[in-house]
Order: structure tokens, then C-alpha cells, then sequence
């Protein structure tokens, strides 16, 4: 049998028609459900930062319960902009959107006086919108006191719906009031997110922060002082949402105007200005995980790329390196460019491949060690090694070019190659760069190791030409033979092929290599040899 029920909830006493039998059937989390209440439906979701429970309200119109505070909910706020005050409630709560014989009405019944206080004690507010009472209330609540605020929210339905009538006004809710302004603060991040992403990282990104700042008060202004005003002034909820439109359209301008910097210095100024070509020496590195960071780590901080500012990792876009670590020091060809707002930023990069030359017009210094000699097998042995060298000249990777055929031989050719010593190679232009060379290795039985003393003119000669030789190609199968013409005193006349390898690009390096080594060398007389025939070959003389 149906009859009226009295719930004595935080020392109030609410009232609402329920079945004894179905009542005392229903578990706690029955009753949090949408099916508590065939009469009433209510919905309990939790956020991360409340908990909603709303309830269905056949009153047509928006009202806003909210706690007054020292001076009324963003009383200073509501003056500035001339919106509509709320109305006082109760000692504690204040309203939006209820006025006149309305407000009397719900205000002078003490059960839904009581049953608002007590919900915005646990909670920071009541709004009633589209046909929906909604309390916001602690995420903390447990179940049992989320139960009792659901009874409350459910009594304050009934008690609006039977004092107020079919509708209280025709004011839009805060759901909605509020909605522009958040659409603006997401946009603006989404779109800050989408440029940080994509747009070129700048090297000072400091330097654009004035003007993000400038642009931010710009928009802050238009937007606080002109579109709030114009929009809350038509709603009687407008001074409910107030703060945090404000506080939106701040946090909107802010990064709204980072976007204009950013696209300005970067986008802007990729297109209207001219990019500085600049050769540089460093490693790529990958920062891995949530973002991934790229840069590339210069192996001399250089104090020229941004005025005042010793620059020693360039920012890039992880997409220009393909997300792809090198930590072999190589030279890039960096394009710099100077950003319209003044923040340099890499426009591109692009690994160059390093020039060649012998290591003997570096020069370098390398070897055999003496000790080694004895364990070598009784056979002539040859090894090629590549080596690379960074802008101070030190070995920072080696490669077996050539193999002896002998595997100790070769490790010891790769120990040793990176034990090299050379000086920095200097560009046209002075400064010094990355560059490859060739560290050859040869090792003769002791029988044919011959006393420097004693080499005959024709090994002078040959180990004269071998010295000249600049070739980064193959080194098996090529063999080309010159036919040389000299004056008695060693000056080259002419020198020509007279059997190519096969090879063009090998023929002219070993051409070349027996024109650099004019003049040539004499016997013990001062005289050379004034005609002869040169086998030249990659590899040792």
C-alpha cells in the first residue's frame, strides 16, 4: 500500500509517496540506478572532478542555485559586464533565474529551502536545465551519502515542480551558456598542439613569447570586453557562468595567441625569408617515449647562429630525421632560417656525404707497431681501411675496405686505424670538416723488408705515386699502366696511358696520382730516370 514517507536526512525531514514493500527490497546500488524511482528517474555519473546526480523536472526554463560567498557568486564580475544580479536565497545561497512570486514560493518552503542548502553544503551547485535538476557534489561522496543527496535532489524536483508550475522562464542553461567558451579554450589548445606538432621548433623559443602575449591581450580584450558582455546580458544565468568564461576566454586568448606567434615566425617565415646555408658537424639524437624529442647535438657549440647565445643542440622536427638516431658524427647542410619574430628554427637538414682525401695530404699518422711484426703469417699482406674523420680530426668510425685474407691482420689494420692521428681537414672556406680517407696496411715477410737505404729508384718512384693516389672506389681487378716521360733532373714532361684498366674514373686518379708526384725522384746523383713504364694499382706500391 502506498503512503507518504518522512526521511529524517541531515536534521531535515523530506517527503515523498513510495511502496513500504518495494522500498525495503531495493539494495543501496538499486537505488543510486535510473530505475530507483519509477515515479522520478535519476542518473548518478561520476567525473574526474564531481559527481552529477540529476533528476527529471517537468519544469520548462533554467535556474542556478550557487553559494553566495563573502560578496555573491563573481558579484565584481557581474558589475563589470552589467549582468543580471542573483537573487539571495538563503544566508549561504544565492540564485539565478528565479525571481518574483517564484522565488517567494520556493524560498518560504522550509523542506526545499532546506533540501537547496543542504546540497550546495556538499556540493557547488543546483541548476535546473532542459527538463533536468542536476546537483554537482564532491567526487569524494561514498555511496551512502551520494543515496541521501539522491533523495534530496529528488525532493527539490518535486517541491520546484509543485510550487513553480509548468515553466519559470525561457533562459538558456549553463550547459549550453557555457559551451561557446569552452568550444573556444579546446579549440585553441587542439590548434596549439596541432602547430607545437608540426611547425618547426625554434632554437630561442623565448623570443616569441612577447609577442604571444601582445596577440593574447588583443584577443583577451575583443573577447572579455565586447562578445562576453553582448552574450551573458541576454540570459538571466549569465552571471552563474561568468567566472569561468572569463576564465575560458583567457585561457583561449593565451594560447590563441601563441598559435598567431608561432605560425608568424615560423609558417610566415619560411616563405618570406631566405635561409642561411650552413655547414655543420654533429650527432642526431632521438629522445624517445611519450613525446619524442629530436635535435642535433653539435660537436662545436657554436656562438655564431643566435647573437649572444653559445648554441650547443639545434632543436628539429622529429620528421626531418625520420625518428632515426645516428650516433655517428657526420656533416649536415643545415638551413637556418632567421624566423620573421627573430627565433632562428632548421628549416631543413640533410646529411652530406664527407669529401675524400689521402691521408697523406690530411695528414695522418698511423701504423704497424714493431711487436706485431714476428706473428704475422710469412706472406705479403694488404689491408684497406675507410675511415672517418670529424672536424677535429679524430677517427670516429672505421670500416674494412679492403681485407688481407688474413683475420688478424685485418683487426690489427682496425685496431690501429682507430688509434690514428690526424690533423682537422680545412674547407675552401677555412673552417675545418668531416672527411673520409683510406689508412692502407702492408706487411712484407721479413726476407723482403727492405733497408729504406738500400729501396732502389724504381720503389722510390712507385712509393712516390702510391702517396699521390685519391681513390674511394673498388680495389680489386684495377690496374693501369702509364707510360712517363722525364728530364734528367726528375720534372715530369708528360705521362699517358697506355693501357686502361677498364675503369675511366680509376684511370684518371691514377693519372692524376703520377702528375702530383712531379717532380720525381732522383738517384744518388741527382739524376732520374728520363723514360719508363708504371704500373699503378689500388693498393700498396
Amino acid at each position: 500500500m502506498a503512503m507518504p514517507l518522512r526521511l529524517p536526512i541531515h536534521g531535515i525531514q523530506t517527503e515523498h509517496t513510495r511502496d513500504m514493500r518495494s522500498e525495503q527490497t531495493k539494495s543501496p546500488a538499486n537505488r543510486e540506478s535510473i530505475s530507483d524511482d519509477p515515479l522520478r528517474s535519476v542518473n548518478v555519473k561520476r567525473t574526474k572532478s564531481a559527481t552529477l546526480i540529476s533528476v527529471s523536472c517537468s519544469v520548462k526554463g533554467s535556474v542556478c542555485f550557487v553559494r553566495a560567498g563573502k560578496s555573491g557568486q563573481g558579484s565584481w564580475l557581474i558589475r563589470l559586464f552589467g549582468l543580471l544580479p542573483p537573487e539571495p536565497f538563503s544566508d549561504d545561497v544565492v540564485v539565478f533565474g528565479l525571481g518574483g512570486r517564484a522565488l517567494d514560493a520556493v524560498r518560504s518552503d522550509r523542506e526545499v529551502a532546506d533540501a537547496v542548502s543542504a546540497l550546495l553544503k556538499s556540493g557547488t551547485r543546483l541548476s535546473l536545465q532542459g527538463n533536468k535538476l542536476t546537483a554537482t557534489v564532491s567526487k569524494s561522496s561514498n555511496a551512502a551519502t551520494t543515496q541521501a543527496l539522491t533523495v534530496l535532489v529528488r525532493a527539490t524536483a518535486a517541491g520546484i515542480e509543485r510550487l513553480v508550475g509548468e515553466s519559470v522562464n525561457d533562459a538558456i542553461g549553463t550547459d549550453r551558456l557555457g559551451r561557446p567558451y569552452m568550444l573556444f579554450s579546446t579549440l585553441a589548445a587542439v590548434v596549439f598542439g596541432v602547430c607545437f606538432a608540426l611547425l618547426k621548433p625554434s632554437l630561442t623559443p623565448l623570443t616569441i613569447v612577447p609577442y604571444s602575449l601582445a596577440a593574447a591581450s588583443v584577443f583577451a580584450v575583443v573577447t572579455i570586453a565586447f562578445v562576453l558582455p553582448m552574450h551573458l546580458r541576454r540570459n538571466a544565468l549569465g552571471g552563474a557562468i561568468v567566472p569561468y568564461a572569463t576564465i575560458s576566454s583567457i585561457i583561449g586568448s593565451l594560447m590563441l595567441g601563441a598559435n598567431l606567434a608561432m605560425i608568424a615566425n615560423t609558417f610566415l617565415g619560411e616563405r618570406l625569408l631566405v635561409a642561411r646555408d650552413i655547414p655543420m658537424t654533429g650527432t642526431i639524437g632521438v629522445t624517445h617515449g611519450k613525446h619524442a624529442s629530436c635535435w642535433l647535438a653539435l660537436d662545436i657549440p657554436s656562438p655564431d647562429l643566435v647573437p649572444r647565445e653559445l648554441i650547443a643542440r639545434l632543436p628539429l622536427n622529429c620528421s626531418e630525421v625520420h625518428y632515426h638516431e645516428d650516433p655517428i658524427p657526420g656533416l649536415y647542410d643545415v638551413k637556418l632560417n632567421p624566423g620573421l619574430l627573430g627565433a632562428p628554427f632548421v628549416q631543413s637538414i640533410q646529411r652530406m656525404q664527407p669529401t675524400y682525401a689521402p691521408a697523406s695530404v690530411i695528414p695522418c699518422h698511423y701504423g704497424l707497431p714493431t711487436e706485431a711484426m714476428p706473428g704475422l703469417p710469412p706472406q705479403k699482406l694488404f689491408a684497406a681501411v675507410r675511415a672517418s674523420l670529424n672536424a677535429r680530426g679524430e677517427v670516429t668510425s672505421v670500416v674494412l675496405e679492403k681485407s688481407s685474407g688474413n683475420s688478424t691482420f685485418d683487426d690489427l689494420a682496425l685496431s690501429q686505424s682507430r688509434k690514428a692521428t690526424c690533423k682537422p681537414f680545412l674547407a675552401p672556406d677555412g673552417k675545418a670538416v668531416p672527411i673520409e680517407t683510406n689508412f692502407l696496411f702492408t706487411a712484407l715477410p721479413s726476407e723482403l723488408r727492405a733497408d729504406p737505404a738500400s729501396e732502389t729508384l724504381a720503389a722510390r718512384i712507385a712509393r712516390r705515386v702510391r702517396a699521390h693516389i685519391d681513390w674511394n672506389g673498388p680495389f680489386t681487378g684495377l690496374s693501369t699502366i702509364i707510360s712517363v716521360h722525364c728530364g734528367s733532373d726528375g720534372k715530369l714532361l708528360s705521362a699517358s696511358i697506355v693501357k686502361s684498366s677498364g675503369n675511366r674514373a680509376w684511370d684518371a686518379a691514377a693519372l692524376a696520382a703520377v702528375e702530383h708526384a712531379d717532380p720525381m725522384p732522383t738517384d744518388s746523383n741527382g739524376k732520374s730516370v728520363e723514360h719508363f713504364t708504371i704500373t699503378v694499382q689500388p693498393g700498396p706500391a
